[in-house]
C-alpha cells in the first residue's frame, strides 16, 4: 500500500466517521504527510549472521603466533546454534502520519481518521494495514520561536499531542455523551 493509498483511506474513514457521529470532518489529503520506514540490519529482512564465519574457542588459542599462512578457516555457523538469541524479525516497519495544520479539531480528526483506518473500523475499500502496536499521534505546527516572520511550511517542528490515546468507538461514546 503506497503513501497515497493511505491518505485517501484516511480521508474515507474520515468521511464515515463524520456519518456515524454526525459531525462534520473534511480532511483535505495535501495536509497529510505519510511516511513509510524500513530499518534494518544491512540485508533487508534476511539474517545478516548468515554472511559471517566463526573460529571454535579452541582455534582462536595462539592465533597471534602463528603466521598468516597457517591461520585456521572460519566456518559458517548453523544457525540453530544461536537461533534463540536472534530476533523473529530483521526489518522494522514503521507508518508514521503528520499533518500540515496547527488546529487542535484538525488535528485530532487526523489521528482518530488514522486510528480508525488502521483497525479497519471504517468501511471503505483500504481499511486494513499490517500494523501492531500503540499508535502514539505527533502532529507537525510551526515553530514559534524563530523570529525571522517566515511561513515556509518546510520550517516545522513535532510536537507531541497532549490528547488520551483512545479508540475510534470510546470517541463516538464521549461525542454522544453530550
Amino acid at each position: 500500500m503506497d503513501e497515497e493509498q493511505i491518505k485517501d483511506g484516511m480521508v474515507h474513514a474520515a468521511k464515515n466517521q463524520a456519518a456515524l457521529l454526525e459531525e462534520y470532518f473534511e480532511l483535505d489529503k495535501d495536509i497529510i504527510i505519510v511516511e513509510k520506514l524500513k530499518i534494518h540490519h544491512g540485508k533487508s529482512d534476511k539474517n545478516p549472521v548468515d554472511r559471517l564465519r566463526f573460529l571454535s574457542k579452541a582455534e582462536m588459542i595462539d592465533l597471534y603466533d602463528l603466521p598468516v599462512e597457517q591461520l585456521p578457516e572460519a566456518k559458517l555457523v548453523d544457525d540453530s546454534n544461536y537461533r534463540s538469541f536472534l530476533p523473529h524479525s530483521f526489518q522494522d516497519r514503521m507508518l508514521r502520519i503528520f499533518c500540515k495544520k496547527n488546529d487542535p479539531n484538525i488535528l485530532h480528526s487526523v489521528h482518530v481518521a488514522f486510528e480508525a483506518f488502521i483497525s479497519g473500523e471504517a468501511d471503505g475499500p483500504i481499511t486494513t494495514l499490517p500494523y501492531s502496536g500503540q499508535s502514539l499521534p505527533v502532529f507537525l505546527t510551526q515553530d514559534d520561536s524563530d523570529s525571522s516572520g517566515s511561513n515556509d511550511e518546510e520550517e516545522i517542528t513535532a510536537s507531541a499531542s497532549k490528547r488520551p490515546n483512545i479508540s475510534f468507538y470510546e470517541e463516538i461514546k464521549k461525542r454522544s455523551k453530550r
